[in-house]
């Protein structure tokens, strides 16, 4: 298919959608080198340039209203990972959790820092920095998070809720993806490959080997309750990918390939909000956009 095609008309404001020919994709809103999607209940957030050089997040509503918090920007590009503060009920707040490191470091001197996307506030999570270790990656799952811990006496994979801190790993993963139960991770898999794998939060039981020998271009690590979804680039296109419903005491999973590709690398893959089996939504370097059709996946 092809990437998201740029002869839209204009919108008064950059917080407008911009309509799309029949049968195309569609863009949503301007990104011009965008990277790192992740979405919650509807909010978008990615992390782009600006003409000083300099990073920020920048997060679109339900509603389609884009703008960028006035927090401080970043050296290198963050990845966000979305998230609501409890796992459920009326009160929750909407929010994104991304690391904070040294100048231009991304291994140095890490906290984790949380952005309420309603209100555009941003704090450190003290309960999850600490002076002993830099926290390299965070995914969120309500009151749970998955954090990648650098240095220290005991670096790794480590799961912290609201009672309790451990270590699930001593893998020191690329990208991490949590919901309720479980943690899926990219992490080094051998000289010059990847691998994707699931581990129970409580660190018991099986792990779930997804896929071995990747090539360092598997990103966009997505989970749901019982599936998690990544893409590969194998140099033309994008391809995206779907466990099936991992459960019990599995130590495999099925694999299944999207029903279509996209041409070109994307800098972003998310799911479509409300369907935890289809990815459809994008960064391609230029827009945030809708894939139409979206990617499915027979099971």
């Amino acid at each position: 298919m092809a990437c998201l095609r740029s002869s839209f008309i204009a919108a008064a404001a950059a917080a407008a959608a911009l309509p799309a020919t029949a049968a195309a994709d569609t863009a949503l809103a301007p990104a011009p080198g965008g990277q790192n999607l992740t979405t919650v209940l509807g909010w978008a957030v990615w992390v782009q340039p600006g003409d000083d050089g300099a990073w920020r997040l920048v997060v679109r509503s339900p509603g389609g209203e884009v703008r960028t918090p006035g927090i401080p920007s970043f050296a290198v590009p963050v990845d966000p990972s979305g998230g609501t503060d409890i796992a459920g009920g009326l009160r929750k707040r909407v929010t994104a959790v991304y690391p904070r490191c040294e100048g231009r470091s991304t291994r140095r001197g890490c906290d984790i820092h949380e952005l309420d996307l309603e209100t555009g506030t941003e704090r450190k999570l003290d309960r999850l920095a600490t002076s002993q270790y830099s926290e390299t990656a965070v995914a969120r799952s309500g009151g749970t998070f998955a954090v990648v811990r650098r240095g220290g006496a005991r670096p790794g994979l480590t799961a912290i809720t609201r009672t309790r801190t451990r270590r699930i790993s001593r893998a020191l993963p690329y990208e991490v993806a949590v919901n309720q139960s479980r943690v899926a991770s990219i992490e080094r898999g051998g000289i010059a490959t990847r691998r994707i794998v699931i581990r129970r939060l409580s660190g018991e039981g099986p792990t779930v080997d997804v896929a071995r020998g990747l090539a360092a271009n598997v990103r966009h690590l997505v989970a749901t309750r019982y599936r998690y979804g990544y893409t590969t680039f194998d140099g033309e296109r994008t391809n995206f990918w779907m466990t099936g419903r991992i459960s019990g005491r599995a130590t495999s999973a099925r694999v299944r390939e999207g029903s279509r590709t996209f041409d070109g690398a994307v800098a972003g893959a998310e799911l479509l909000p409300g369907n935890d089996q289809t990815f459809g939504l994008v960064l391609d370097g230029r827009f945030l956009g809708r894939l139409e059709p979206p990617v499915t996946f027979r099971f």
